[in-house]
């Protein structure tokens, strides 16, 4: 199967999926997102050998999402049948509250389709001043960042931050 992902598209973000190797793609469609949140764009979507898709995108406001509402998030939402669908957000690798000042820009997922996990990496342009959360700003101090997982997506670790960042992703 074949998942594509990006910026445009229903709710800030469009997906299509191939079932049959690329031949065809189905109709443009979006994850679920939860009530009153603002999703945006920067998807990136991995597959593992088990055929799960991971997809990752920016939300200005996750609505409703944990660990609290309104939060500017990198969040992950999974696919468990060829990438036809997408489930709700199952986790946010990088969560920042309104006002704190921090936004995660530019998520980038990464996949260990050898090992059992599924193991995840993200990555993410975290601007620690000048954007904030909501997005009222345009620049200030950043940093890249990179988060794993070893439970598809369910708990991620510590961030480590590159030691020498480049605003290239």
């Amino acid at each position: 199967n074949v998942v594509l992902a990006y910026n445009g598209g229903p709710q800030g973000l469009g997906i299509t999926s191939s079932q049959n190797g690329g031949r065809t793609f189905g109709a443009e469609f979006s994850a679920p997102v939860p009530a009153g949140s603002n999703p945006c764009c920067d998807p990136s979507v991995v597959g593992d050998a088990a055929n799960s898709f991971y997809l990752i995108q920016l939300y200005r406001d996750d609505g409703a999402n944990t660990p609290a509402a309104g939060n500017c998030t990198n969040s992950l939402h999974v696919s468990t049948n060829g990438g036809a669908t997408f489930g709700n957000i199952l986790s946010s690798p990088f969560s920042y509250a309104p006002g704190s000042g921090q936004f995660p820009d530019q998520p980038h997922i990464g996949i260990d389709r050898t090992n059992p996990g599924p193991n995840l990496w993200v990555t993410t342009r975290h601007f620690t001043s000048g954007i904030n959360c909501p997005q009222t700003g345009g620049g200030g101090t950043v940093q890249g960042e990179i988060v794993c997982s070893n439970d598809g997506g369910a708990t991620w670790s510590n961030p480590l931050v590159w030691p020498q960042f480049t605003d290239t992703a």
